[in-house]
């Protein structure tokens, strides 16, 4: 026989049994935390991950950083970078967000555009000519991150001796 046997030892088939007599209520609209909040209990939300750095790990992320700033326009991989200063890819970038709170891809794009906002403030190149020394290879993927980061398009910063003025009202530290 398939199926469950009753007290009485006759065959109970599955489709006749119903578990809804044993199991607890269910309450409605209480999600995962509520139902652990009414039995007095809390769900703990993973934290960010803070990764130790010693001393010797911090000179080796200015590095790092150092290296980023001479190579910019043709930057290493993360890995490449990791084995120049003596880390794992894993410790460097979490060391790096540590340390200078940004990732370090986000920190090479922030130097890159600081000075495409120096290079345009010169006005001895065009457009074009800044983001490829800047060693980006479409100037269109220049001009949008320039226009993320300062609020407006690099031409019209260069052009408009007004739109400097107010950046640099907006910004006194890219000034």
């Amino acid at each position: 026989f398939k199926g469950n046997f009753c007290i009485h030892g006759s065959p109970k088939r599955e489709r006749d049994f119903n578990p809804a007599p044993l199991l607890p209520k269910r309450e409605k609209g209480l999600g995962d935390e509520g139902k652990l909040a009414k039995l007095g209990c809390t769900l703990d939300k993973p934290s960010e991950s803070k990764t130790f750095l010693k001393q010797d790990d911090i000179e080796r992320l200015h590095h790092a950083k150092e290296i980023l700033i001479a190579q910019f326009n043709h930057p290493p991989s993360i890995l490449s970078l990791a084995r120049q200063v003596g880390l794992n890819d894993f410790k460097l970038k979490q060391g790096f967000r540590q340390v200078f709170g940004n990732t370090v891809f986000g920190y090479l794009r922030d130097y890159r555009l600081e000075q495409a906002h120096l290079l345009l403030l010169e006005g001895q190149m065009n457009v074009q000519q800044v983001a490829r020394a800047l060693g980006y290879t479409h100037s269109g993927y220049f001009a949008k991150a320039f226009k993320q980061k300062f609020g407006v398009s690099p031409k019209t910063y260069q052009l408009n001796k007004d739109q400097r003025t107010l950046f640099a009202i907006k910004n006194p530290s890219s000034a």
